[in-house]
């Protein structure tokens, strides 16, 4: 039988950051949920600017950079050593956003703009989903577009 009072403070916790984030929309601060950064199209994507969470513990293995989550008994894996990758997500350092991280690693590369651009947009949402980097700032107006991939290419100009 499930806990009734962990299911009620878990409601309640609900209950308040729900509240909050309609007082914030009131006072004109625009709110996202990071589930919906999948959906941004690729013009939006590239205007948010990604920072890793001070509370969370990187921590650079020989195959692997993994990190440890306030929460979390065990580290998890982010993502294999790869110069390009390590690159990006040094560039994850809340001063730019994820176009200009991808420009600077289409620079540094070679790469297409296109092939950097969809680097940056995959490794930002596989963080974002581990809870590990989030936006320091909200998407910008317009909403969400149709879902977007995120192994796919973003659209050419």
């Amino acid at each position: 039988m499930p806990d009734e009072s962990a299911n009620r403070r878990r409601f309640f916790r609900f209950l308040a950051r729900e509240g909050l984030a309609a007082v914030d929309e009131l006072r004109g601060i625009p709110q996202a949920d990071l589930g919906d950064l999948p959906k941004l199209p690729g013009r939006q994507l590239a205007q948010l600017i990604p920072a890793v969470l001070e509370e969370v513990e990187i921590l650079p293995g020989e195959e692997a950079v993994r990190a440890r989550r306030p929460k979390d008994v065990a580290p998890v894996e982010l993502f294999r050593i790869d110069p390009a990758t390590i690159r990006l997500f040094n560039s994850f350092d809340g001063t730019r956003t994820l176009g200009d991280c991808a420009a600077e690693l289409a620079a540094s590369t070679g790469w297409p703009p296109e092939r950097s651009f969809a680097a940056a947009r995959s490794l930002f949402l596989h963080l974002a989903r581990l809870r590990v980097c989030v936006p320091q700032n909200a998407p910008p107006p317009g909403g969400c577009g149709e879902e977007i991939e995120v192994e796919e290419e973003p659209e050419s100009k």
